[in-house]
């Protein structure tokens, strides 16, 4: 994992970080209070997991660290290959619930 980098990272005071999945949002704030945390979603279950699962995924992380402002919504790296729309549709209407209290 790359936990062991983060107090490094964070005297380096890097404005944004896009992790692997492993890395939870949580523990990024704790190092880095000031980063903007790019993701965490993991993007194999974006990819192959239930919407259920991509919800709590993305609710784990909006809980986390959402509300101090410091959080964009995205996965961990990439889309993979292979990603349904119907999933990536699904997740948008996640996210936009969380920003509009929907």
């Amino acid at each position: 994992g790359m936990e062991h980098l983060l107090p490094i990272l964070a005297e380096l005071e890097l404005t944004g970080a896009n992790f692997g999945p492993t890395l939870l949002a949580s523990t990024i704030r704790a190092a880095m209070p000031r980063t903007v945390i790019h993701g965490q979603l993991a993007p194999f279950t974006l990819r192959d997991g239930s919407i259920d699962q991509v919800r709590a995924e993305t609710l784990r992380d909006w809980e986390a660290v959402g509300a101090d402002g410091g959080w964009v919504a995205t996965t961990a790296g990439s889309i993979p290959a292979g990603t349904k729309l119907d999933s990536i549709r699904a997740w948008m209407e996640i996210v936009d619930g969380l920003r509009y209290g929907g």
